[in-house]
């Protein structure tokens, strides 16, 4: 469960938006969780911060195109965006709890709020890792 829709570089879309292709991206990254879904995927993680160019407008698009459920990731992954150095990250941290609990403590319970059900739990942090896993061979 470790996925990127799409990942691009800060700030080159910004400047030479010729070079990205919104609705060639869209197409593919459509086809691709269609052949997901067929395999029997339903929920996958996508895993790209905001320094691989994360573009959450994007994702959401891909996401109502498909029958696949996306979880988005945050914060950063190798090195925060300059503005951050300089202004620090307090703005953005509304609840720290980055430690080993955060999943079965934090997000879980989210989830759970949410709506989601324990069989869609199950089939995400369970059966989908599985099938990959044996689909794979490993």
């Amino acid at each position: 469960m470790h996925e990127h829709i799409v990942t691009r570089s800060p700030g080159v879309h910004e400047n030479w938006p010729h070079l990205f292709d919104r609705p060639g991206i869209l197409a593919s990254a459509e086809r691709k969780m269609t052949d997901l879904y067929a395999r029997g995927i339903r929920t996958i993680v996508d895993l790209t911060t905001v320094d691989l160019g994360r573009d959450i407008e994007l994702i959401v698009d891909v996401a109502r195109r498909s029958r696949v459920q996306v979880i988005v990731a945050t914060g950063v992954w190798w090195m925060p965006q300059r503005y951050f150095f300089g202004h620090g990250v307090e703005k953005l941290r509304t609840r720290p709890r980055w430690n080993y609990n955060h999943i079965s403590d934090d997000i879980l319970p989210a989830l759970r709020a949410a709506g989601v059900s324990e069989d869609q739990l199950d089939q995400m942090l369970v059966r989908n890792p599985r099938a990959i896993f044996e689909a794979s061979g490993l």
